[in-house]
C-alpha cells in the first residue's frame, strides 16, 4: 500500500471517527432535551448511559464506513491532480460530497415533509468532516 493511499484511508477514517462523536454528542443532547424522552415513566426509560453506548457504536460503525468510502474516492480524485487551492486542496472532491450531503437532505425533505433539527445539524457534521476536514488531513 502506498503512502498517498495509507493516508486517504487514515483520514477518512478519522474523519468519520470525528463525525460519530459529535452525532452522538448532538443526538443524545437533543434526545435528552425532547418531550417523548421527558414523559416517559422512569420505570419504562431506558437509562441514557445505555442509550449513549448504542448510539456510539451505531454512529462509529456508520461514520467510520462512510469516511473510509469517501477516502478511497478522495483516492481517485486527487490522484494525479495537482491541489486547487489551500483552503480545500482538491475543491471537485469537495463540490461532489457537497452535492451528495444536499441531495440527501432534500431527499429527507421531501419524504418527511419538514426537516427537524437534526438533518440539517448532521448535514453540517458530514460537511465539515468529508468535504473540510478529510481533504485537509490526506494531504
Amino acid at each position: 500500500m502506498s503512502d498517498e493511499t495509507a493516508r486517504a484511508l487514515l483520514s477518512g477514517f478519522i474523519s468519520g471517527a470525528a463525525a460519530a462523536l459529535v452525532s452522538t454528542f448532538v443526538m443524545l443532547v437533543l434526545l435528552s432535551r425532547s418531550s417523548v424522552w421527558q414523559r416517559l415513566p422512569e420505570n419504562r426509560r431506558v437509562p441514557m448511559p445505555l442509550v449513549g453506548v448504542v448510539f456510539v457504536n451505531l454512529m462509529m460503525l456508520l461514520w467510520t464506513a462512510a469516511g473510509l468510502i469517501l477516502g478511497a474516492l478522495y483516492l481517485h480524485f486527487a490522484s494525479g491532480r495537482a491541489e486547487d487551492n489551500a483552503l480545500v486542496p482538491h475543491l471537485e472532491f469537495s463540490l461532489v460530497v457537497t452535492a451528495v450531503i444536499g441531495i440527501a437532505l432534500a431527499t429527507a425533505a421531501v419524504i418527511r415533509g419538514r426537516l427537524g433539527t437534526i438533518a440539517p445539524l448532521l448535514a453540517l457534521i458530514a460537511h465539515l468532516a468529508f468535504a473540510w476536514m478529510l481533504p485537509n488531513l490526506a494531504r
